[in-house]
This record gives structure tokens, C-alpha cells and sequence, in this order.
């Protein structure tokens, strides 16, 4: 499955509800996965094999904070360079830095814990609630937004700007509508500069 096949699936997933009324972002976020994987060997052709996965991952999301946390927390703080959080290192094999995880590191770990156990350690929360937090290690709580977040980092990454969504989509934000068609493939500043307009229609 092509990429914009996967990403426009993942965003069929995000809008439908499940029998028990939630949406279901792990499935959505299991889902994108592969994605996120494809965009990051374009961006990093130097890190092949399987031996470095892990490395990909984490350097695309790091590299991709700033888009990321403008689609996950909408009009409240982005950060436009790596962002930590206090996290166990003994959950953590390697980590920058002792007892913090970068939000790329953060995620691996969450990867993981979602793709091979049905349990995960520490728990990890869905919230509709704009936050991203762990307690090092007691808690990771994942703002249901992060999934669309996630999204734009691959559809907005410069390697992808030859892909295509299956159909067009649109994306609640606040009072606004996103429109996700073709255009924004591979332009970030595009994304951004509608992002923008939509925070001064929805702060005014």
C-alpha cells in the first residue's frame, strides 16, 4: 500500500466511532506507522537496514516537532525544536539524555508497546484534552490530536511531495475546517500558512 493510500486510510479510521462512541487512535496510530517508517528512510537514505529503524524514527519525529505539535495542540504552544520529557531510563534503552525522552524517543517507545503487547508498560492514555505527558514512566498520556499531528508530519515532509491522498479529506479544527487535498503534499509552508489564517480565525 502507497503511502497517501495508508495516510488517507488512517484518516477514515480517525473518523469513525467505535461501538463503545471513542475513536480509535491507537488502531489509527498502528496504522500510520508504516508511513511514518517510508517517509523516514526518503528523508534519511543513509540509515538503510533494518538495523537502524529505531534511529529513523526517532530523527524524523525529532526533525519533525514543529509541524507535529502545530496539529496536535492547534492554537496553543508549538516547539520548533526537540522537545523532552521526563521519562524512566530503565524503560528507555540508550536515551540522549538519562531519565528524559525526546518526543521521537517517546514515540518509538510507544510503537512498540502498541505493536507487541496487548498490555503496555507504563500505560499509555488517550485524552481529547490538548496534553502530551508521561510521569517517568507511571503514565504516558497521548492527546487524541497527535494522531493528525503525526499525519501532517508525513504528508508535509519535502520526500512525499509526489504522493497522493486515495480521495480528499477534511479535518475539524476548532471552528475551522482543514482541507487536506493534494496540494499539500511536500509543502510545509503551505500547511503552515493555512494553519496560521485558521488560529486567527478561531482566536479573533
Amino acid at each position: 500500500m502507497s503511502v497517501g493510500e495508508t495516510v488517507s486510510d488512517v484518516l477514515n479510521l480517525m473518523s469513525i466511532r467505535k461501538l463503545d462512541g471513542k475513536f480509535n487512535h491507537r488502531g489509527a496510530l498502528i496504522q500510520l506507522f508504516p508511513a511514518m517508517d517510508a517517509t523516514a528512510q526518503l528523508v534519511f537514505p543513509h540509515l538503510e537496514g533494518e538495523g537502524h529503524n529505531k534511529e529513523r524514527m526517532i530523527e524524523f519525529v525529532d526533525r519533525s516537532t514543529l509541524i507535529i505539535t502545530k496539529f496536535t495542540f492547534l492554537w496553543g504552544a508549538s516547539v520548533g525544536g526537540v522537545c523532552s520529557f521526563p521519562f524512566s531510563q530503565k524503560k528507555l534503552r540508550n536515551p540522549r539524555v538519562a531519565g528524559m525522552a525526546t518526543l521521537g524517543e517517546l514515540l518509538y517507545f510507544v510503537r512498540n508497546n502498541l505493536t507487541h503487547k496487548t498490555k503496555t508498560d507504563p500505560a499509555i492514555i488517550w485524552t481529547d484534552k490538548l496534553q502530551l505527558k508521561c510521569n517517568y514512566g507511571k503514565d504516558i498520556v497521548l492527546p487524541q490530536s497527535l494522531v493528525f499531528g503525526l499525519v501532517m508530519s508525513v504528508v508535509t515532509s519535502d520526500k512525499n511531495k509526489d504522493k497522493k491522498f486515495s480521495v480528499e479529506h477534511h479535518w475539524n479544527m476548532g471552528k475551522s475546517i482543514f482541507p487536506l487535498d493534494n496540494t499539500l503534499w511536500g509543502n510545509k509552508s503551505l500547511a503552515l500558512a493555512i494553519h496560521e489564517k485558521m488560529k486567527a480565525e478561531n482566536l479573533n
